[in-house]
């Protein structure tokens, strides 16, 4: 699978918050998370912690799973970090790093 001109995408999995790059560019193209009971959503910051600037907040359902996509990837050039939302089971961050 290929996205544009980016290359094949990666795809981080996780059951906690998450540091997906370390300062470096990188272009998410889509998160799967799978929520229990009295789910929040979760937020990608542009950065390496939990002070980084959001860039997307992540809505959340119930007992379910939960994609979203971003046709041409959501760019965060300091990095990113996923910042896990309440009931949050697992998730998967489909992603490429930028040269």
């Amino acid at each position: 699978m290929v996205f544009n001109n980016f290359g094949v995408p990666g795809t981080v999995y996780t059951t906690a918050d998450k540091l997906i790059a370390n300062g470096q560019p990188i272009r998410v193209f889509g998160v799967h998370e799978i929520y229990g009971a009295g789910a929040v959503g979760s937020v990608l910051r542009n950065g390496q912690d939990a002070t980084g600037t959001i860039y997307v907040q992540l809505t959340a359902t119930d007992s379910t799973g939960v994609s979203t996509h971003f046709n041409e990837g959501m760019l965060f050039p300091d990095g990113c970090f996923y910042d896990e939302g309440t009931s949050v089971t697992s998730a998967a961050i489909i992603c490429h790093a930028e040269a």
